[in-house]
């Protein structure tokens, strides 16, 4: 019955309209929030999720303050906030603040906003709450106490039920913070608490719920909706017997400590699979690869990660100038006017454009743009290079970074406001040669993840709305993100068709002296591609890395014998291993390197600047050739 009632839920979610609200800006200042299951702060994180307050989840046992209950929250000012009622507030009237357009559409009434809030908070929250506790077992069962609330939720529920059978939604036509929070009580007493029958003298609600779960920042905090298929009374407890202490034997010093697993303090604090936000949040920190930077959004690349970009981009580099591409470098900042000159591309990127607006304490006669993307700054030269069919096919790319002012929650790798990037432009005299190389360069793409990155991909097309602005179609490698639940763009190539040739009169005289217009592509990717390995492959022991991008391939860390002699041991410390496999030199801080070819080691000494073998044993170097 319950894979029945699973997979009906699944059904239905599929079929709803997702619940749909404005993307937020980001509120200023950020928190952390200690929880523990079913402490009623669930309401508090998805309003932080979809009022952008910045609010990152830890298990409240990581918690050092003087507050003794989950939750507790403490702000960036070093502000503490206690108890699941308080922290709600604090959130809402910072999402409110911030992204009113989220919290109080203005599709609402103000007053049936705040009436239906208060309802969710009095009549809702309380019955819904005490029912899943009990039956979760995080509260004493009281039977008439559990039938007095299940009863109380039951006129809860059918309030609501009349509300949506005249509205969509509780304050009316458009969602508002008193959806959010309905929608956090219910969903644990749709799976806990109200059973089939419930449910039956609720279908609005029902409807309501499954288009709050249909929505992603929704289901990123709630997870998955489920819905009960009876109501499962917990089991009684038999009382324990007290058993008379026995004394134990006195222990020497140091016994049964081998059996104690000790705590280091390494590694991450949140489990992937309990909050992968708040887990992916520590990775890139704890891992070393970025530090945050004083603008929201932008994010600085440490050395760790830049070298696997460079890994990438070397290998990415080599390949399309085998395909006859040359490199090349175009200013980054783009007119009014040029800009203007697409509209159609263009308005895709309107919202993310940056603008510079003043130069020192002077306002610039004319805002200038900086680089979205580069069709615009590049075409109008391709247009006076581009006379005849000699001139073509004209391949060019360039490496550089770009700024899309992204306010839909920024995401270190995966979605910031600045980003590195490639992108390719090319023109050719017909259709087919563009066709042929946007397969050949969605190919690299491919290798780019798969052999590169150890993450599997699916080349295919997009669809006529997700297909890139200006173009005639777009082609895709996708990667999904197993702890997450959800599918990652991972590079794309376009065929631009000749919409950007007819835009900037791209034209050329073919071998029949007649005008043509050109046709192009264009294509890219981004240091995204790190951001997906880095959610494919870490645990919730930290960052994991495949090979061909690891930095350091393997730790040789020498334990130098007893019996050898100081001189020995010096320079066993000073020993190194040299390994040429792969194109790039494996280094580390720690006192030696192994790298291995063909299970042969060459040991050299670092100090003594020789080649000549160290008086290290057979067995040692049998050991280390098997690494």
């Amino acid at each position: 019955m319950d894979a029945l009632a699973s997979a009906l839920n699944d059904k239905m979610a599929a079929c709803a309209i997702a619940a749909d609200f404005p993307a937020p800006a980001p509120a200023p200042g950020t928190a952390l929030l200690y929880t523990k299951d079913l402490d009623g702060s669930d309401a508090a994180r998805a309003l932080a999720k979809l009022g952008g307050v910045s609010l990152t989840t830890q298990l409240f046992k990581k918690y050092t303050g003087a507050c003794k209950k989950p939750p507790v929250l403490v702000s960036g000012d070093e502000e503490t906030v206690e108890g699941a009622d308080a922290i709600l507030e604090w959130v809402a009237k910072r999402a409110t603040e911030t992204n009113a357009g989220v919290t109080h559409p203005s599709a609402c009434d103000a007053k049936d906003i705040e009436a239906w809030t208060t309802f969710v908070k009095e009549e809702l929250r309380g019955p819904a709450m005490t029912t899943t506790v009990m039956l979760s077992g995080g509260m004493a069962m009281d039977e008439e106490a559990f039938e007095e609330a299940r009863k109380a939720l039951a006129a809860a529920a059918a309030k609501a039920n009349a509300r949506l059978g005249e509205k969509r939604y509780l304050a009316g036509d458009a969602p508002s913070m008193a959806d959010i929070l309905a929608a956090a009580y219910l969903f644990p007493a749709f799976a806990k608490s109200l059973d089939p029958a419930a449910r039956d003298a609720i279908p609005n609600v029902v409807r309501f719920v499954n288009e709050m779960a249909a929505n992603a920042d929704v289901k990123s905090v709630l997870g998955k909706l489920r819905m009960c298929d009876m109501i499962r009374m917990p089991k009684a407890k038999a009382p324990k017997e007290k058993k008379p202490k026995e004394k134990k034997p006195a222990q020497s010093k140091g016994e049964g400590k081998a059996d104690k697993k000790k705590e280091t303090g390494l590694g991450l604090s949140v489990k992937r699979d309990e909050d992968f936000s708040a887990w992916y949040s520590q990775l890139v920190i704890a891992g070393d690869l970025i530090d945050y930077y004083d603008i929201s959004g932008c994010y600085i690349l440490k050395p760790w990660a830049y070298a696997q970009w460079e890994v990438l981009k070397e290998f990415f580099d080599t390949e399309i100038k085998k395909l006859g591409v040359e490199n090349c470098y175009f200013p980054m900042f783009v007119s009014e006017s040029r800009l203007e000159a697409e509209k159609d591309h263009i308005e895709d990127f309107a919202p993310e454009v940056a603008w510079v607006t003043r130069s020192g304490s002077t306002d610039l006669e004319v805002p200038i743009a900086v680089r979205p993307t580069s069709e615009t700054v590049m075409y109008p030269h391709y247009a006076n290079w581009i006379h005849s069919h000699r001139d073509l096919p004209l391949r060019l790319n360039q490496w550089c970074n770009v700024v899309r002012w992204e306010f839909k929650h920024p995401t270190p790798f995966i979605r910031s406001r600045e980003f590195l990037w490639q992108e390719g432009h090319t023109a050719y005299s017909s259709k087919e040669e563009c066709d042929v190389e946007v397969r050949k360069i969605l190919e690299l793409y491919r290798r780019v993840y798969e052999e590169y990155l150890a993450c599997p991909v699916v080349p295919g097309m997009k669809s006529e709305k997700e297909k890139f602005a200006g173009g005639d179609y777009t082609t895709t490698v996708e990667a999904f993100v197993p702890g997450s639940g959800r599918g990652v763009q991972g590079a794309t190539s376009h065929f631009l068709g000749q919409n950007f040739a007819k835009m900037f009169n791209i034209s050329f005289e073919d071998t029949k002296g007649g005008k043509s217009l050109v046709w192009q592509n264009s294509w890219g990717f981004t240091t995204r591609t790190l951001g997906v390995m880095y959610m494919v492959h870490g645990d919730d022991n930290g960052l994991v890395l495949p090979p061909k991008v690891a930095p350091v391939q393997a730790v040789v860390i020498t334990i130098p014998n007893s019996k050898l002699s100081a001189e020995d041991v010096a320079k066993m410390n000073g020993a190194f291993f040299d390994f040429s496999r792969g194109n790039f030199l494996v280094t580390t801080l720690l006192p030696a390197i192994c790298s291995l070819c063909e299970l042969n080691c060459l040991i050299t000494s670092r100090k003594l600047n020789s080649r000549a073998p160290l008086p290290i044993s057979g067995r040692c170097l049998r050991a280390m050739a098997k690494l």
